[in-house]
């Protein structure tokens, strides 16, 4: 005998009260075992005991796995850090440097590596040419202008670097523009400033920023500091830097160069 098909509703007690669900079934006819009793073959049913679930088989393994979690963006790294600068990595600082400390040392090393320069020009050769030396600096030229001195790193520097390192004597008298022939038509990664005297050093700053891609010069505050003639070297470099359109930032290192400061690339 036929079965007729019929929609019916069912509240299941694992339900939520209200929460009705509606199934197709099939309606027993009369007379048949079970009269009009509705026989629901094709419904969700819960879901069966634990213990019938196979041997060593969780309910949860059975399941379809869950739909993956949206992903964080991944936020990109920190860019390298300028200062400081692990000291246990320094290869060539002496301990008895006069007129640089460890941080003065860990800036010059830390600007090398966030700038990866390679060819440098310095003025004021010294402890400072180890450090660009210490951070990767592949060609140094460095420009003297007290024989004295020239000769000192003549054979501190030149000689035990005859790769690296090359020494320019220059004179600049005071009513004469900066010129140093084998430098003039040259372009560098970087120019770090450390000499010479420092109330000139703001017009080194402008003959470098013409000839480097970066510009890296100790504030020396300590030694030089503001004054009602002299507005200090961090002021005079903002002001340059800002004329010349191009970032400035400083990297503080207390005694004895007191900070320092990188200026950038234009637009960078």
């Amino acid at each position: 005998m036929s079965r007729k098909k019929k929609t019916v509703k069912i509240q299941h007690d694992e339900e939520p009260q209200g929460n009705v669900k509606e199934y197709v079934a099939d309606v027993g006819q009369a007379g048949d075992p079970g009269g009009d009793e509705v026989v629901v073959s094709d419904m969700l049913s819960p879901p069966p005991p634990a213990d019938a679930w196979p041997v060593g088989a969780a309910p949860e393994a059975l399941l379809p796995p869950a739909w993956p979690p949206i992903p964080r963006p991944i936020p990109p790294p920190p860019p390298p850090p300028w200062n400081p600068v692990d000291p246990r990595e320094f290869k060539l600082f002496k301990e008895d440097a006069r007129w640089w400390s460890l941080n003065d040392y860990g800036a010059v090393v830390g600007a090398m590596r966030k700038t990866g320069a390679k060819r440098v020009l310095e003025f004021g050769p010294g402890n400072s040419t180890l450090a660009l030396i210490d951070g990767g600096a592949e060609s140094i030229d460095t420009c003297e202008h007290v024989e004295d001195w020239a000769r000192v790193w003549d054979e501190r520097l030149v000689k035990r670097f005859p790769r690296v390192v090359r020494l320019h004597r220059y004179s600049w008298p005071k009513s004469a523009s900066l010129s140093i022939p084998p430098v003039d038509g040259q372009r560098f990664d970087l120019t770090l400033i450390d000499g010479p005297d420092t109330e000139r050093r703001p017009d080194v700053v402008r003959y470098a920023l013409a000839r480097s891609t970066w510009v890296l010069v100790p504030t020396e505050e300590l030694t030089a500091k503001p004054s009602k003639t002299w507005p200090g070297m961090r002021a005079i470099l903002q002001e340059i830097a800002d004329r010349a359109g191009r970032p400035l930032e400083f990297a503080e290192t207390g005694p004895l160069s007191g900070a320092f400061a990188l200026i950038g690339p234009a637009g960078a």
